[in-house]
């Protein structure tokens, strides 16, 4: 699990207080939407109110709804997934996949 909120929000002063709590470098999604509409890559706390901003101002403005989620940044992510499928004999079989080509910066 990444570290960072469940709940969406809109106030700054909380921003800041969430970042560091988790550790920068954090990255900031927009709540609605997607495709990478409303994120932001934030490295140090000096830049966070202006990223901030930006990222309610463009979320609003796409989707009608300024508030995000605030996680922390991972430069390097790897999606893993594991699938169990069984049958009434309990004879189960286990699926690993993984997809290294995963970009956290555009998907939500």
């Amino acid at each position: 699990m990444v570290p960072g909120i469940d709940e969406a929000i809109t106030d700054v002063e909380k921003a800041k207080d969430i970042a560091k709590e988790i550790g920068f470098p954090i990255l900031i999604k927009a709540s609605a939407g997607g495709g990478g509409k409303g994120m932001r890559i934030v490295e140090n706390e000096k830049d966070l109110k202006s990223q901030m901003n930006r990222a309610i101002s463009e979320a609003t403005s796409a989707f009608g709804d300024g508030s995000v989620f605030i996680e922390k940044y991972v430069s390097s992510p790897r999606h893993i997934e594991i699938q169990i499928m069984a049958d009434s004999t309990v004879l189960f079989f286990i699926f690993l996949s993984e997809n290294v080509v995963f970009n956290a910066a555009t998907k939500k």
